[in-house]
């Protein structure tokens, strides 16, 4: 599994394993016999464009609001 999702990743494809827990319906979708477990699924596709993260709106001024110099301060 993992060399499938490497190789979607090197391709510019995103991919991404999900564990299956509760995938009753996935038999029926895709046909897979009843005597086949699932113990996951691999998604592959085209990546979503990038987008900034929530947290650079904190507006933090300095690093030592966010930083542990190896000790805490009171």
């Amino acid at each position: 599994m993992m060399a499938i999702l490497y190789a979607a990743v090197d391709e510019g494809l995103a991919a991404g394993f999900l564990g299956a827990q509760a995938f009753d319906e996935l038999h029926e979708v895709l046909s897979i016999p009843d005597d086949v477990s699932v113990v996951g699924i691999c998604t592959i596709g085209h990546p979503a464009p990038d987008r900034k993260s929530g947290s650079l709106k904190r507006g933090w001024n300095d690093t030592d609001d966010v930083v542990m110099w190896n000790r805490w301060t009171t």
